[in-house]
C-alpha cells in the first residue's frame, strides 16, 4: 500500500520532471544541429536541472506529495491519513526515499543517455564509459541536494518547501562559484563532469554522500521525534 500510495503523490511530479529535461534536451539538439553546441555549454545546460529534479524526486519525505504545490484532494493526499498508518515513521520515511531515489536515478540515467545520444560533440570527444560516468557523478553528487530537500520539508509547507530549497541551494551555488576544489560538489555538475575531464570526481562524489547520510539520520531522528 506504502509503494501504490507514494506513487499516487509522485506521479505528476515525475511527469513535469521528464517534460522539463525533453525540453531541455530539445534546445541542446537544437543548437548542436546549428553548430554552436558544445560539450561544456551542454553539462552547464543540464546543472540546475539535475538539482531540480533531486529536490522535486525527494518530496515532501513522510507527508502529502503535491505536483501542483498545493493541497491535494483525495485519500492518498492526506497527510494525518498518512501519519495513521499502522506503520512506523521510519518506514514511511524508508520507502519514500527508495522510491524517490530510484525515480531519481532512472531520470538521470534515461536524460544522460539522451545527452550523449543526441549531442554530436559528446560522442566524438568522449567514449560511453565517460557518459556512464557522468551519470554516475550526476547522481551521487545530487544525493546531497536530494535530502536536504527531505529535511527542508519536514519544516516547511508543500507550497514553500520547493522555493527553500532552490534559493539555499542557490545561494550556495554563488557562495562556491569561484571555490575551485576538488569537493566541490557543483562543479562536479559542470566543468569538472566526466564528459569534460575525462575523470570520475570521486572528492566530491564523495562529500555528497557524507552530507547525504548526515542530512539523512538527521532527517529520520525529526521525523520520529516531531509533531505533525
Amino acid at each position: 500500500m506504502l509503494w501504490y500510495k507514494n506513487w499516487l503523490e509522485m506521479r505528476w511530479r515525475t511527469v513535469f520532471i521528464a517534460l522539463l529535461f525533453a525540453l531541455q534536451m530539445f534546445a541542446v539538439y537544437r543548437n548542436a544541429g546549428n553548430g554552436t553546441g558544445n560539450v561544456v555549454a551542454a553539462t552547464g545546460a543540464f546543472g540546475y536541472l539535475w538539482i531540480i529534479a533531486s529536490i522535486m524526486a525527494a518530496g515532501t519525505g513522510i507527508r502529502t506529495q503535491s505536483a501542483s504545490l498545493a493541497a491535494v484532494k483525495g485519500l492518498h493526499g492526506s497527510a494525518y491519513f498518512t501519519l495513521s498508518l499502522p506503520v512506523s515513521r521510519a518506514d514511511l520515511f524508508g520507502v519514500r526515499t527508495i522510491m524517490g531515489v530510484v525515480q531519481m536515478a532512472v531520470i538521470i540515467v534515461l536524460a544522460n543517455c539522451g545527452l550523449w545520444a543526441l549531442f554530436p560533440a559528446a560522442q566524438a570527444n568522449t567514449t560511453l564509459g565517460d557518459a556512464m560516468g557522468y551519470g554516475l557523478a550526476v547522481f551521487v553528487c545530487c544525493l546531497g541536494f536530494y535530502f536536504f530537500s527531505s529535511l527542508l520539508a519536514v519544516f516547511l509547507d508543500p507550497t514553500w518547501w520547493l522555493y527553500g530549497g532552490l534559493l539555499a541551494i542557490g545561494v550556495c551555488w554563488w557562495l562556491l562559484r569561484g571555490v575551485q576544489s576538488a569537493f566541490n560538489v557543483f562543479k562536479a555538475l559542470q566543468e569538472r563532469a566526466p564528459l569534460i575531464t575525462h575523470t570520475i570526481p570521486w572528492p566530491a562524489m564523495f562529500t555528497s554522500l557524507a552530507i547525504s547520510l548526515i542530512l539523512f539520520l538527521a532527517t529520520l531522528r525529526v521525523i520520529q521525534t516531531r509533531e505533525f
